[in-house]
């Protein structure tokens, strides 16, 4: 993953040093080692709320896209990989295994 690329067979959580609340239909969170604050929505909170437990990348996009009407497929894993990927990127979202 050092490239950036996130395998679809790994699974990924949440990191321990996140404090996060919703408010407004938005996720707020807080990184407690580096005192970020960060704000998410749209589907964001959804994604963050299946990452309270590890979940491999391929199951989270398959029932995300189960919940939500998807046009193209692609996009919409590229999509959610991207969102995650910035999530592993912020140190909000680690590799689980």
């Amino acid at each position: 993953m050092t490239d950036g690329t996130l395998s679809p067979d790994t699974r990924y959580v949440r990191a321990n040093d996140v404090v996060a609340t919703g408010m407004d239909g938005e996720i707020v969170m807080m990184d407690v080692k580096k005192g970020s604050y960060f704000a998410i929505n749209g589907s964001g909170p959804e994604i963050w709320e299946r990452l309270a437990e590890p979940i491999l990348l391929r199951d989270l996009i398959a029932s995300l896209a189960e919940e939500f009407e998807t046009g193209a497929q692609d996009e919409f894993e590229q999509h959610v990989t991207g969102f995650v990927r910035s999530l592993v990127t912020q140190g909000l979202v680690k590799p689980a295994d």
